[in-house]
Parts: C-alpha cells; sequence; structure tokens
C-alpha cells in the first residue's frame, strides 16, 4: 500500500504527518511526502530518511501583496507536478495536514480521484480544508469545534498525532545543563524561529525567576540565539537553546511552561499534562491560534495571555497563578484520555484501501 502525504510550511503540519507515517511504515506500508524543495517540510523528511517530492507552491498572504499575482500560476503549475507523481507513484490515498503546501496535492487528489484524507489540527480549520473538505472521504479532527464546518458523516475526533518521543522517560541529569536536581523548571517554547515578544518579556523578568526559585529552559528560536546565550553565558539555571533533540527531556522535567498555542505544541503539552501559560502567535493564519488557546482556558488546560496584554507584569502574574493553582490544573490533564490519535487514524486507513485503481490525469 502507497501513500502520498501533503504536509508543509510549519511543524504543526508536518510533525503529524510524520508520526502517521512511521505507524503506517510498521504496518508495511510505503510513504512519499510532497512539499516545497528547501522547506522545512523537505529538511524534516530527509532527517527521517523518507521520500520527498519537490513541487513549488505560494502560500497566501493576508495583506495585499504583488506576489500575489504570482500565486494561480503557481497553484497550477504544482497541481500538474502533483498529477504526474499520482500517476507515477500510484498511491492508495492522498492524505494532507493542511496549510498551502496541502492545496496542490488535495487538487490533484480529487482530479485523479485518488480517495483523499484530511487531518485539521486546530480548533478553526484552515482555508485549504474548508475548501476542499468537501471532496474528502474522511476530515479527522482535534477539536469537536471543527466538525461544525463539514458533514457529521465526513468527520471523526482523534486528537493530534504526536511524536512517541514527547512521551517516552528519557533519562535526566540536570547538571549537564547547569541545573539542579530539586528547583522547579520553567519551559518557554517559541517555536524553533522563536517569538521576539516572547524573548524580550522573558529576558525582563530572568532575575524574579531565579530570585522565586525557577530554573529556566529558554527556547529563543534561531535568530536570538546569540545574543541570549552570550548574555546568559555565566548565569546558573538557565539554559538557552535554538532547537534542541532534547526537547521531550526539558518537556518531561518542567514543571510549568510558556508556549505559542499552536496545535502540535498544546498536543504536546497535553501529552505531558504541563500546565501552561499560552501565547498565540497574533498573526497565525485565520488568528487560529487564538481559537486554540481559548479552548483550552474554558477546558482549564492552560490560561491565555495576548500578546498585545503581554508585560513584564502579566506574565509573572500569571506565573504566580499557575503555580498556585498547580494541583488543579495537572488533576484536570491527568484526566484526558491517552492520546492514540496515530494508531486511531492508521486503523482507520489500512482496512479500506487494499484494491488497485485505475489513475486518470
Amino acid at each position: 500500500m502507497m501513500i502520498m502525504f501533503g504536509a508543509g510550511g510549519t511543524g504543526g503540519h508536518i510533525s503529524p504527518a510524520l508520526s502517521i507515517a512511521r505507524e503506517l511504515i510498521a504496518n508495511d506500508c510505503k510513504v512519499c511526502f510532497v512539499g516545497n524543495k528547501n522547506s522545512l517540510e523537505s529538511k524534516m523528511c530527509a532527517e527521517s530518511g523518507l521520500s520527498f517530492l519537490p513541487i513549488y507552491v505560494q502560500k497566501l498572504y493576508r495583506k495585499i501583496t504583488i506576489a500575489h499575482l504570482a500565486f494561480p500560476y503557481h497553484l497550477i503549475n504544482s497541481t500538474f507536478s502533483v498529477c504526474k507523481y499520482i500517476r507515477q507513484y500510484r498511491p492508495d490515498l492522498v492524505f494532507c495536514t493542511g496549510g498551502f503546501v496541502s492545496g496542490p496535492v488535495a487538487i490533484a487528489a480529487i482530479i485523479t480521484k485518488t480517495p483523499l484524507y484530511f487531518h485539521e489540527s486546530n480548533s478553526f480549520p484552515g482555508i485549504t480544508i474548508r475548501l476542499l473538505g468537501r471532496y474528502a472521504k474522511q476530515i479527522f479532527t482535534a477539536s469537536d469545534s471543527v466538525s461544525r464546518f463539514f458533514p457529521a458523516h465526513k468527520t471523526t475526533k482523534v486528537g493530534i498525532p504526536i511524536n512517541a518521543a514527547i512521551t517516552t522517560p528519557h533519562p535526566f541529569d540536570p547538571a549537564a545543563f547547569g541545573m539542579s536536581q530539586t528547583a522547579p523548571k520553567l519551559l518557554i517554547v517559541g517555536g524553533s524561529q522563536g517569538s521576539l515578544a516572547i524573548n524580550k518579556t522573558i529576558d525582563h523578568i530572568v532575575p524574579d525567576l531565579l530570585n522565586d526559585g525557577y530554573e529556566v529552559f529558554w527556547q529563543t528560536g534561531k535568530s536570538s540565539y546569540d545574543l541570549y546565550s552570550q548574555k546568559y553565558s555565566n548565569t546558573k539555571g538557565v539554559f538557552i537553546f535554538g532547537f534542541s533533540q532534547d526537547l521531550p527531556t526539558f518537556y518531561q522535567n518542567s514543571t510549568l511552561a510558556i508556549a505559542r498555542a499552536g496545535a502540535m505544541t498544546i498536543s504536546e503539552l497535553e501529552a505531558v499534562k504541563l500546565p501552561a501559560i499560552l501565547i498565540p502567535l497574533p498573526t497565525s493564519a485565520e488568528n487560529h491560534q487564538y481559537h486554540n488557546a481559548v479552548e483550552q482556558q474554558q477546558k482549564g488546560l492552560a490560561v491565555l495571555l495576548e500578546q498585545k496584554s503581554l508585560t513584564p507584569a502579566t506574565l509573572r502574574e500569571l506565573i504566580r497563578h499557575l503555580n498556585d493553582n498547580h494541583d488543579e490544573f495537572v488533576n484536570r490533564l491527568n484526566s484526558l484520555p491517552e492520546n492514540k490519535s496515530v494508531t486511531r487514524i492508521v486503523s482507520i486507513l489500512l482496512p479500506n484501501h487494499n484494491e488497485a485503481r485505475n489513475i486518470t490525469c
């Protein structure tokens, strides 16, 4: 059985697809990924040893820009490229995880009558899935709020596929990161690119956090790493990183987190039962991070802090709130069912696609 994935643009779109792909491979399936050349998805697929088929598709920007004039050309050209890939590799199904990269992949699946599946991680579906979801055989969702956009018989709530490494126990030596054994750890996750707004605010309150007894795992992102790693190079209890393979270890050994509100980040926080302050990226597509954070706050699993309200004072106040109510947040997180999204999705995909198809393009 061959499955073609359309996933790219952000880690939140790519990581779930990679997790599903690994499980499919474990079940003797073949997989291939379609995405932009020299992109995050091409890098992550190469690191995972997965077949990658390049296209060039342009995202739709939310502001008016001359770049939009090239969008139709790139969309049509990339769609025909995917049609050729489908004719060559003959996938039994196409699986897309949303985002602009999924657009031409999904359209090519529709044109070639290849069974199409979507997974929507966010609480508010993106434009690709909203426009093309009607043609999908099944839409897997992470949130009940997404289901209202599609026919009930097409949606299945499964949660968000996560990398098993997030919950697999890892040995932890605090001294290797300049930390103590007993101090509570605060994890700041601004994403691989980092967040200037979050970084500047954390920079203001680091002395206060250390005085309060916290130690800090701080993902500054690539752009700010040099600045803050030099500034805090001799500060005990602060570990600065741009990206680290030890991130699962940091998740598992932290007491609280400060993070953006991407669906993947939220799913990982839930998996390791980590209370968090969620600061949505205000420029996220369809403002989906805000909707994600609102839903988590309503469930009592995290607290929302909009970036426009982010100051050293408001952040410290919410850290105290999470600390004072830590047990209540952890109890609610512990009441969540185990994340079995990957196995549920694969168990639905495999029994339904075992017959050869005729492909027209």
